[in-house]
C-alpha cells in the first residue's frame, strides 16, 4: 500500500512571505475515512518580535491509499 496526494484542496496565504527568514511547516490530519485522510499544512515565520511564530498560510491536502500492484482501493 502507497499513500499518495489525490488533490490540494485549498491554498490560504494570510500575508507575505519573508525570504530573508526560515519556514516552519506544522501538520496534522483533519479527517480519516475509509482510504483516505485530509491533511491541514500550516506555514509559519518568526514574527516581528522574534520570540513568537506568526501564521502566514495553510493549505489542505486530500490523500489517499493505492495498492501499489494494481493502483485500485486499498
Amino acid at each position: 500500500m502507497t499513500l499518495v496526494t489525490a488533490c490540494v484542496d485549498n491554498v490560504e496565504f494570510y500575508s507575505k512571505l519573508s525570504t530573508k527568514k526560515d519556514i516552519a511547516l506544522k501538520g496534522y490530519v483533519t479527517y480519516v475515512g475509509k482510504t483516505s485522510i485530509e491533511v491541514r499544512i500550516d506555514i509559519y515565520q518568526i514574527g516581528e518580535n522574534k520570540t513568537t511564530d506568526e501564521l502566514i498560510g495553510s493549505s489542505l491536502f486530500l490523500m489517499v491509499a493505492r495498492d501499489i500492484n494494481n493502483l485500485k482501493q486499498s
